[in-house]
């Protein structure tokens, strides 16, 4: 690239010494507000104007200015009504324009002009010293432009020469060039301007529409000599915002509330005109907030934790009520986004609703889920990956820190995590490089079969997209999950755990992450032990157990079923069509019901429920039959 700097802001020039080429003299101060422009090898050229580095005072301050290929698109300013240089008396209002949302920041340099001796070709609106500096941050509205009301006096710099220029800015760290710069000799006790006719009384205001949050305010245009600048809006006595359109928002209002507004005209040379005014009482909160979103259940030892997103209200969302099996009272109210249901049954399901309350007790339609709480197994191991220290979760667990691996760094993170009740596992991570090798653990495990559950969670901002970040995961060097994309699987922010069976033969276990789109991530490694598959007898060999080698068909246990038939009656733990088969029906008979069981097997005891609700079923005080396994063995019931 070929950069030049013009390090003489204001081309105070024509004189021999003591700068270079003519110029003022220049120090670390005095370029503020100096322009680079920098032709890159692509063609594309940039300018960035000097401002101050932060942390560096005003006596020996440092400049700096920030440029890229990628910069943002050019904003542009102005003050309404005026044509650079100008002088003014009064604090102006600067229109910054660019995109809708993008930030700008809006800078002010305050600055002087010093000459020491004679022979200096000095023209009107010239400085060479920045006295201070400083700026306002903003965000360009939907109109493509904001209006920042300006104070131009500073401590160190009462009056005098102040230069305006903005740039856009994004939080990946992009710039735009500078734009143009405004030039003012602000001379706050002088005329400042020929034009000391204030505008015309804003006419016809009004609201136009109000809602329980807000306030759509109007009026129609006022005339001046020179022309208006703007509006000023007041709510009572205060200042709420400007605009040169006719009409204005107010938001943030609370319901059932009176509100008294102004709007004043002003022009360029500061006048105001005197005020319209107008009364306005917002209506009562009638609009129920919107469902809670994203909603997840993680099932716990007797426990179930509920997170979910935000819900949104025309005035704001106060609280979130659950519900718990189709019950019509809640069960909690929260201000939150999570709650941990306890004093559970394990492996017994429950439904919950969650629904977003406002102020006025609006209550939004509910947003469900089920979840079914269980006993943790015992993990052979865990692995807090991302962390040199340990971590114990909310089951007691201890998570031992991070080892096995070979390559990648570490990286923490605050982000809120949705779908868990172990947050701190996924707010720290190990992050494979972009160079080879790539990322494997290697953990030492007996020979045998497992269930390894991989931990993840995507908390970058700027790949929360699907397919922006993509890798494939091996076990025992066979690809095992082709293609993982967190981010389409639960979204940004939310716990992934992905379960995957391997058979170790070598004492150690490997697992791998392979590249596909930006770098693998992983959170947690937990490693259980598969219990051996069952196979269940074959009739002979049950026969035998039961002595009865060589009776087919007669009955073993004088019980009505004969032994094929018992047999049967015995469960395959690998067979689904049983628990497919496994229904209660009821026909009604008279005043009552005749209830048909399916074929029980001779695990345990059985018990028989009645309740009229869904949800009671569970209850032990709407049990109303129970058969034994004995019972069952005898083939023989009450």
């Amino acid at each position: 690239m070929t950069f030049s700097a013009d390090i003489d802001p204001t081309s105070v020039k024509g004189a021999a010494a003591p700068g270079p080429n003519h110029a003022a003299s220049v120090s670390g101060l005095e370029v503020l507000g100096s322009t680079v422009t920098v032709t890159f090898d692509n063609g594309i050229t940039r300018v960035v104007r000097m401002g101050g580095v932060t942390g560096s005072s005003n006596s020996n301050k440092m400049s700096q200015g920030v440029l890229s290929p990628s910069n943002l698109a050019t904003p542009a300013i102005v003050v309404m009504g005026k044509t650079s240089p100008f002088t003014l008396n009064a604090n102006p209002t600067v229109r910054v324009s660019g995109p809708a949302g993008a930030t700008a920041r809006l800078w002010l340099v305050h600055t002087e002009l010093h000459i020491v001796g004679s022979g200096y070709d000095v023209d009107s609106y010239e400085s060479n010293k920045a006295v201070a500096y400083g700026f306002n941050t903003v965000t360009i509205g939907a109109g493509d432009f904001v209006d920042v009301p300006v104070t131009l006096a500073h401590a160190d710099a009462p009056e005098g020469i102040k230069l305006l220029s903005a740039v856009l800015t994004d939080s990946s760290g992009n710039r735009s060039s500078c734009s143009n710069i405004i030039t003012i000799d602000y001379k706050p006790n002088g005329s400042g301007s020929d034009d000391t006719q204030a505008p015309e009384v804003p006419g016809n205001f009004t609201a136009n529409s109000t809602t329980a949050a807000s306030v759509t305010l109007g009026w129609t245009a006022s005339a001046d000599n020179v022309g208006v600048a703007g509006y000023r809006l007041y709510r009572g006595a205060t200042e709420i915002g400007s605009t040169q359109q006719t009409s204005f928002t107010d938001t943030g209002r609370s319901p059932s509330t009176a509100y008294t507004y102004q709007v004043k005209a002003y022009d360029a040379a500061g006048n105001h005109s005197g005020a319209a005014t107008a009364s306005v009482t917002t209506p009562a909160d009638a609009v129920a907030p919107s469902p809670p979103g994203s909603i997840h259940a993680n099932a716990g030892n007797g426990s179930v934790q509920l997170t979910w997103n935000a819900a949104t209200d025309d005035v704001g969302v106060t609280g979130y009520r659950i519900r718990r099996n189709g019950n019509t009272t809640p069960i909690a109210t929260v201000g939150g986004l999570t709650y941990t249901d306890s004093g559970l049954s394990n492996g017994t399901a429950y439904s919950y609703d969650v629904r977003a309350i406002d102020a006025a007790g609006n209550e939004s339609d509910a947003t469900t889920i089920t979840s079914t709480p269980t006993l943790s197994p015992s993990a052979l191991l865990r692995v807090n990956v991302g962390s040199n220290a340990s971590y114990v979760d909310s089951q007691g667990n201890t998570w031992p820190a991070d080892s096995g691996y070979n390559t990648g760094y570490t990286e923490a993170n605050g982000a809120t995590i949705l779908g868990t009740d172990k947050p701190a596992l996924y707010q720290k991570r190990r992050i494979d490089r972009d160079t080879a090798p790539e990322l494997t653990y290697g953990l030492t495990v007996p020979n045998g079969d497992y269930r390894v559950v991989l931990h993840f969670a995507e908390v970058v901002a700027g790949v929360s997209v699907i397919g922006g970040r993509v890798f494939d995961i091996t076990t025992e060097g066979a690809l095992a999950v082709d293609d993982l994309d967190i981010f389409a699987r639960v979204g940004a922010n939310t716990a992934l755990a992905v379960e995957i069976p391997v058979t170790v033969s070598d004492e150690q276990l490997n697992i791998g992450f392979l590249h596909v789109v930006n770098n693998p991530v992983l959170c947690g490694i937990e490693v259980f032990q598969r219990p051996p598959v069952v196979t269940p007898p074959t009739f002979e060999e049950w026969l035998t157990q039961h002595g009865l080698t060589g009776q087919n068909s007669g009955d073993s246990d004088g019980g009505g079923a004969d032994n094929r038939t018992e047999y049967e009656l015995q469960l395959d733990p690998n067979d689904p069509a049983d628990d497919l088969a496994f229904r209660v029906r009821c026909e009604e008979s008279g005043s009552g019901f005749i209830v048909y069981l399916p074929e029980l097997k001779p695990l345990g005891n059985y018990y028989l429920h009645r309740s009229n609700e869904l949800y009671d079923l569970a209850n032990p005080a709407t049990r109303i039959a129970t058969f034994t396994r004995a019972q069952i063995e005898a083939m023989t019931l009450p």
